[in-house]
């Protein structure tokens, strides 16, 4: 890998976390802007909550943290961060996220040159 290969990916890991980072401010938040900033506008979520499928369209996750954002006490950390040209796949470890852990897989891809979040998967982990 060449200098530039390098400079390249160094630089879309950055684009990649900054666009997960907003998701993380949008929940402590409750932002409507940042949410819909990270991620594409067909997005959906998908998931199990308390052992019932919970899967939802980004507007409704919008409007359910708008309600009741998460606040500073919820805990985030990217696990990895796997990129393949136009796409990418970031697992997140999530504490306290309304008093619960979670595993997120969100998987994005580039539109013009702008990274997107076009799903999130979870696993509820306590």
């Amino acid at each position: 890998m060449g200098a530039s290969s390098l400079s390249q990916t160094i630089d879309d890991l950055r684009a990649i976390t900054a666009t997960v980072t907003l998701y993380f401010e949008a929940c402590r938040e409750g932002s409507a802007a940042k949410f819909n900033a990270a991620f594409h506008k067909d997005a959906w979520i998908y998931g199990m909550l308390n052992g019932e499928r919970a899967d939802v369209t980004l507007q409704q996750m919008i409007d359910l943290i708008a309600e009741k954002p998460t606040g500073p006490e919820c805990r985030t950390q990217i696990a990895s961060i796997v990129q393949n040209g136009d796409i990418a796949t970031v697992v997140v470890a999530e504490d306290n996220f309304w008093g619960m852990a979670f595993i997120d897989h969100f998987n994005l891809a580039r539109f013009d040159g702008a990274w997107k979040i076009v799903n999130k998967v979870y696993f509820q982990a306590g």
